[in-house]
């Protein structure tokens, strides 16, 4: 079980450790995110799967545009 906790992630963790807003978590990564497992009320997500959205949400080439 202490292998997998450190695996996960909650929506507040994800928050403070991307520095986004909860409605931001929400909106945007919990659509593309499958809930793990349950404990009580709080819900744990793939720490991995959210790393790699909120990197490609964050990409510096997302928004690049070439200007020839």
């Amino acid at each position: 079980m202490e292998n997998v906790k450190k695996e996960v992630i909650t929506i507040k963790g994800m928050s403070m450790k991307f520095g986004v807003s909860i409605m931001t978590i929400y909106r945007k990564y919990l659509p593309n995110l499958e809930p793990l497992f349950k404990e009580k009320t709080v819900i744990y997500y793939d720490w991995q799967k959210a790393k790699e959205l909120h990197e490609s949400f964050n990409s510096k080439l997302k928004n690049f545009k070439v200007i020839a």
